[in-house]
Order: structure tokens, then C-alpha cells, then sequence
């Protein structure tokens, strides 16, 4: 569920629940094998603090006991940026708050850490190519 390529290709995606169920197992699967892994454990900060505002990395670094600096060579030994990983959850939130119609829009932009409505959905158009409106539209 976070490859950057099937965000930044999605138009509509009829197939969501499918994707998004074979994700969860697939990540199922890989905790009940050997624990959570390290860019798991950065995600789930990340979920945690999106809606206080942007999660910078000082702020999960603090949340995961780390320095930025060493939170930081950890996620890019992982081949991961952090950036990247907060835009991938952002995403992901986003569209799991869309499939639901009695939350506004405006609550998502919230949520997500963005300071206006407008920002969520400029945002939304550069990963989705339309916007939240046209994408739960089309889940209906």
C-alpha cells in the first residue's frame, strides 16, 4: 500500500478495498512473524501525530526516543525518506476518510495536518490527479 507508484498512477480505484485488504495481510503477516518492522514503527508515529499539525521529524524522533539525526540515517538505511513516508500516510488516511461521506472534507484536512481546506486538496490533486470531491464521487 505504500509504493509511490500506485499512488502517483491512481485515477480511480474501483479496487481499493481489494489493494487495501491485501495490504493489511500482507502487513499482518509480517508482524506475526517477526515483529513490527522499523518503518512500520515511523508510520504509526506518524499516523499518531498528523493531526496535530506537519509531523516533522523532530517531533516522532521525540515520540520514538531518537535523536533526528539518528531517526533520520535509520529511515534512509531503509531505503525510505521521511518526507515521503508522511505524504505515502497522508495518502493513505485520506483515502480511508474519503470511502466515509458524513466526514467533511474540511475534517479531513484537519486530520491530515493541513492548516486549510484548499491545501489538502491541491495536495490530493498531485497524488490522485482529481480531487477528493471527483474521487468519492466515483467510490459511489
Amino acid at each position: 500500500l505504500y509504493s509511490s507508484d500506485l499512488f502517483n498512477s491512481i485515477t480511480v480505484c474501483k479496487k481499493f478495498d481489494e489493494i487495501y485488504l491485501e495490504a493489511f495481510l500482507a502487513s499482518y503477516i509480517r508482524r506475526s512473524k517477526g515483529g513490527i518492522d522499523f518503518i512500520e514503527k515511523v508510520n504509526i508515529q506518524i499516523n499518531n501525530i498528523l493531526s496535530e499539525g506537519e509531523p516533522y521529524l523532530i517531533k516522532v524522533a521525540k515520540k520514538m526516543r531518537l535523536t533526528p539525526r539518528v531517526l533520520s540515517k535509520k529511515i534512509r538505511n531503509e531505503g525510505k525518506e521521511f518526507k515521503l513516508l508522511v505524504k505515502q500516510k497522508r495518502h493513505e488516511k485520506a483515502l480511508t476518510l474519503l470511502k466515509n461521506e458524513d466526514v467533511k472534507l474540511s475534517d479531513i484536512a484537519y486530520t491530515l495536518g493541513y492548516t486549510e481546506h484548499s491545501a489538502f486538496t491541491r495536495a490530493f490533486k498531485s497524488w490522485a490527479g482529481c480531487s477528493p470531491c471527483q474521487f468519492r464521487k466515483h467510490l459511489k
